[in-house]
């Protein structure tokens, strides 16, 4: 699904365009077009990348880059579009959603592991980023040695290292679920939003999946 596509926002069902976003979250702002032109990137880098992802909320992204400036903006959009590209359809890493970056599932594992460091770097952040750059080098290192968790896999199949379905139908139902009971890191929709990494979201997310019957044959 190309963006725009599906939003997870309380009674919107489909995300807003980049012009929608821009005028938004910078409507007046000198910086307007800068961060139409980044967010661009972006969505050609992620709709590239991700082309079955399904939910596309992109305010809080937005309203990021606008807070980092004229310049640095580019820059982190530029770094943003980039990584991408590591994670995509056409990697080894073979995820099939941009999701868990969008929505923060990957930036709340990360600030847990060290909360006193990381607690006040946000979801979009550069240090974030950085990591996550890192993070895909690691993954192709894991694959190539045909890691127990990150085997390397036939071509054509997607990568799924969660113990529930991630099929189209599914993946839709269970963030919906998480979004309207408030279980999401980051609701990606809000350009005012607060990140919040301090639940257990990755076992929220686990025993959601279960109450709907998505849990995987072990």
């Amino acid at each position: 699904m190309s963006w725009p596509g599906r939003s997870l926002a309380p009674g919107r069902g489909r995300s807003r365009s980049v012009e929608e976003v821009v005028a938004h979250v910078a409507g007046g702002s000198p910086a307007a077009a800068e961060l139409t032109a980044a967010l661009r990137e972006i969505e050609a880098a992620a709709a590239a990348a991700f082309p079955g992802n399904i939910y596309w909320d992109t305010e809080l992204l937005a309203a990021e880059l606008l807070r980092a400036g004229p310049g640095a903006l580019a820059a982190l959009g530029r770094q943003i579009a980039g990584l991408q590209a590591l994670y995509g359809h056409n990697t080894v890493i073979r995820f099939r959603y941009v999701h868990d970056f969008l929505y923060g599932y990957d930036w709340a594992k990360w600030v847990q592991r060290e909360p006193e460091e990381r607690a006040g770097v946000g979801p979009f952040a550069p240090a974030f980023i950085d990591h996550q750059e890192r993070r895909a080098r690691e993954l192709e290192q894991l694959i190539a040695d045909d890691d127990a968790v990150y085997p390397s896999l036939p071509e054509g199949q997607v990568r799924n290292p969660f113990p529930f379905s991630r099929e189209p139908e599914a993946e839709a139902l269970l963030l919906a679920e998480l979004a309207a009971a408030g279980l999401l890191p980051v609701e990606a929709w809000d350009a005012a939003a607060s990140p919040l990494w301090d639940r257990p979201y990755a076992d929220l997310r686990v025993e959601r999946a279960a109450a709907l019957g998505l849990l995987l044959p072990e």
